[in-house]
């Protein structure tokens, strides 16, 4: 009961974010921010469901690619989201990396890579609709589908972008595109 009253309280919350982002409702305070600082809250954040899951997390964070503009709590909330969904649909024993590039035009890349089951082109395609969970509706792991939809419209507000590239059977990596910072 505790545990779907979580999952409740967090779709609402999910549904409520996106209904404030595509309202044009929602606050940002763009500020430099330390990559490294952003990705030690987020992993720490999920520490316990990673080794639960036996999924082990790795940071690689370029030294010329360590400073973005942008709202710290919302940065943090899109990798929160990408290494959330990493874990989730990783396997055990599986591996998450963050890594960090320069970019074209003045861009931060952020990278989060798994080694987990993948997508095909057709779900890769429909990655970014609200609430469509690419036919993952019926399996063990709890999600709304609307998390992407919200990292992606928050980078955009941002001035970035979130896109991702994926190999059936071979994982997954999504890049969160900032501004760089000084």
């Amino acid at each position: 009961i505790r545990q779907a009253g979580w999952h409740l309280l967090h779709m609402i919350n999910d549904t409520l974010d996106l209904s404030r982002i595509e309202s044009g409702h929602i606050d940002l305070t763009r500020n430099a921010l330390d990559v490294g600082d952003l990705v030690a809250a987020s992993v720490a954040l999920l520490a316990d469901s990673a080794e639960k899951r036996g999924v082990r997390v790795d940071a690689q964070l370029s030294a010329g690619a360590r400073a973005v503009i942008g709202d710290a709590t919302r940065v943090k909330q899109i990798l929160t989201n990408l290494l959330s969904n990493a874990i989730k649909y990783n396997h055990g024993g599986g591996r998450v990396t963050v890594s960090s590039r320069q970019a074209d035009a003045g861009m931060v890349a952020i990278e989060v890579s798994d080694t987990g089951a993948g997508m095909n082109p057709t779900q890769l395609s429909q990655l970014f609709q609200p609430f469509n969970r690419l036919g993952r509706e019926g399996g063990s792991v709890e999600g709304t589908g609307i998390g992407l939809v919200i990292s992606l419209r928050l980078a955009e507000l941002m001035g970035g972008t979130l896109y991702a590239r994926s190999s059936l059977g071979r994982g997954s990596t999504f890049t969160l595109e900032l501004p760089r910072g000084a």
